[in-house]
Parts: structure tokens; C-alpha cells; sequence
């Protein structure tokens, strides 16, 4: 899933993803893979303007940084909601690594998670 923010998080609009039946649920039960929620922010000083992010499985560990930092970039360049981010000075990948049980995720599971990480690393969490 991708997501778009706006000037304030009402503005947030999200785009699905589409992929074989049972991809994801294939994927989630494997345990080597992880849920990522990623804003990606332009810095403006100390603080970060969250132009949009996205909701990434990958089998790349937390603890490998650049890997995953390469992978998230290919994923945004290959996006067509979010390739006008890519490429652009002072962006940065803010990840968090999202520890859920049980089924996959909803669409609002995860609208709901990239709102939380809005709030915590945004400027929007310092209004």
C-alpha cells in the first residue's frame, strides 16, 4: 500500500497495491518476512515534512540499513503515486518495523499505522 499526505493528515490518500490472490497472506506467514511502515520525509531543519510512505514486506532485516534503504528506493521509483518523490535532496526513509500477529493487516490496519508514524516523526506530531 502507498500512501500521499496532503497539508494535515486529513489529507492522507492511500493507494492499494495488486497483487495474486493469497500473495500477501502467502508472504505474511513466512517468518522471515516484515512488516515495514515507511514515511518518507524531506527535512526542513529539525524537523520532517511527511510527503508519503508506504507499507512494504520484505525478508530485509531492520539491522540492514542500507540494503533496505535501496530496496524501499526501488519500490518508490517504481510506484506511479510515489515516483515524483524519488530522486528528490534531503528525502529520507523514516522505517518502522511493525510487529503484528494473527492475519495480514487491513487497509485501515495500516492507514491506521502510517497515521501513528505521521504523528511521531512528522511536523505534524509538533502542532
Amino acid at each position: 500500500m502507498y500512501f500521499k499526505t496532503g497539508s494535515d493528515l486529513s489529507q492522507i490518500t492511500h493507494f492499494e497495491v495488486n497483487y495474486p490472490d493469497d500473495f500477501v497472506k502467502q508472504a505474511w506467514e513466512r517468518p522471515e518476512i516484515n512488516l515495514f511502515i515507511v514515511c518518507v520525509a524531506t527535512k526542513k531543519g529539525a524537523v520532517r515534512e511527511i510527503k508519503g510512505g508506504m507499507a512494504v514486506l520484505t525478508s530485509i532485516p531492520a539491522s540492514n540499513g542500507l540494503e533496505l534503504s535501496r530496496a524501499l528506493d526501488d519500490v518508490l521509483r517504481k510506484s506511479d503515486e510515489l515516483r515524483p518523490l524519488a530522486g528528490q535532496k534531503n528525502n529520507v526513509f523514516l522505517p518502522a518495523k511493525v510487529g503484528l500477529a494473527g492475519d495480514p493487516p487491513t487497509e485501515q490496519e495500516l492507514l491506521s499505522l502510517f497515521y501513528q508514524q505521521c504523528l511521531k516523526h512528522g511536523t505534524w506530531g509538533n502542532a
